[in-house]
C-alpha cells in the first residue's frame, strides 16, 4: 500500500467571484500507477477512490508522452499541460553546463528556506527553493491571470517539488521538512512564514504519532504480495525497518520525523496542515 501514501500534493484555488466555484482541488499521489486502483477496488470503502471511480469521470487511456516519469517532470506536465521540452523540468536533477554541477529541478540559491531548519540545511547555499526553473505557466497561474488576481493558489506536499511545481509562480507553497518534522517554505513566497504556519508548527502535531506503527489493514494472509514484504534492496527509512509492522519510534528527532515522512500517517499530517491552511487563508 506504500504507493498510495508515499506522497501527496494538494493545490487549492479560492476564486472570490460568487459565480465561480468556491474551491478547485488537485490531488497528486506519488508513484500511484494507473492500474493500481482498479486492482485494489474491492479493498476500498465507500468514500475516497471508490467514490471517484463510481461517480467521477475516469480517464482510462491517459498517458505521459515523456519517458522520464519522475516526480519533477510529472508534476510539471500535469499542471502545465506541456512536456519537459516546454516546461523545462527534464528530470528531478540534471547537470547544468553553465554551473558545472548537478542541480535540483526546484533549486534556487536566491530563495533561501524559511522555517525551523537544521544548521546544515540553513547554511547550504543550494538548499533554496522556488519554481524559477519552470518555464511554462501552470493552471494556477492561469486562474490568477483569468480572474485579474482574485483567485488565490496554495500548494502543500510532503516533498518540496510536490508543492513548488503545482503552486507555479503565482501561488504559495509549503512542504514537509523531514529533519525537523515541520512545514517550511522559501523567500520566493514570503519574507517570513505566516503566523498560522508558525503556530501550527509550534503545536508539534507530528508528535501525535510518537509510538505509532504502520500496520496492515487486513489479515496478513489476504495480501497477494505477501512474499514481497522483506527484500534485501529496500532502503531503510528512519526507524521503519523493512517488514510490517513498521515502528515510527517513540523519541522526537530526525529518525522519527523521517520515518513518519515515509508512512501513511504523513498523509494525515499533510491533510491536517491543508485543513488549517484553508481555514486561515479564506
Amino acid at each position: 500500500m506504500r504507493a498510495f501514501f508515499l506522497a501527496a500534493a494538494l493545490l487549492v484555488s479560492l476564486p472570490l467571484a460568487a459565480a465561480e466555484p468556491a474551491l478547485v482541488l488537485f490531488v497528486t499521489v506519488d508513484q500511484l500507477r494507473g492500474d493500481t486502483p482498479w486492482r485494489l477496488r474491492d479493498r476500498f470503502g465507500e468514500g475516497g477512490f471508490r467514490y471517484l471511480m463510481d461517480r467521477g469521470a475516469v480517464y482510462a487511456d491517459a498517458h505521459f508522452r515523456h519517458s522520464m516519469t519522475k516526480t519533477g517532470p510529472g508534476h510539471a506536465t500535469l499542471f502545465t499541460g506541456s512536456g519537459p521540452a516546454g516546461h523545462g523540468l527534464v528530470s528531478n536533477d540534471w547537470f547544468d553546463r553553465e554551473l558545472g554541477r548537478d542541480v535540483n529541478c526546484v533549486e534556487d540559491t536566491a530563495s533561501p528556506l524559511l522555517g525551523n531548519l537544521p544548521d546544515e540545511a540553513a547554511k547550504d547555499p543550494h538548499s533554496g527553493r522556488s519554481p524559477r526553473r519552470l518555464t511554462a505557466s501552470t493552471i494556477g497561474d492561469e486562474l490568477v491571470l483569468a480572474s485579474a488576481g482574485r483567485s488565490r493558489v496554495f500548494a502543500a506536499s510532503l516533498k518540496d517539488r510536490g508543492a513548488i511545481v503545482p503552486a507555479g509562480r503565482k501561488g504559495k507553497a509549503w512542504w514537509y521538512e523531514k529533519t525537523a518534522g515541520e512545514f517550511v517554505s522559501s523567500r520566493f513566497y514570503f519574507t517570513q512564514l505566516p503566523g498560522w504556519v508558525t503556530a501550527w508548527n509550534q503545536a508539534r502535531p507530528a508528535h501525535g504519532f510518537l509510538g505509532g506503527e504502520w500496520t496492515l489493514m487486513h489479515p496478513r494472509e489476504s495480501y497477494r504480495a505477501l512474499d514481497m514484504d522483506d527484500r534485501p534492496f529496500e532502503k531503510m527509512r528512519g526507524t521503519l525497518g523493512r517488514t510490517f509492522p513498521h515502528p515510527l519510534g517513540d523519541r522526537p528527532g530526525p529518525e522519527f520525523y523521517t520515518a513518519l515522512r515515509y508512512s501513511p500517517m504523513a498523509d494525515e499530517l499533510l491533510l491536517d496542515f491543508v485543513e488549517e491552511m484553508m481555514r486561515q487563508e479564506q
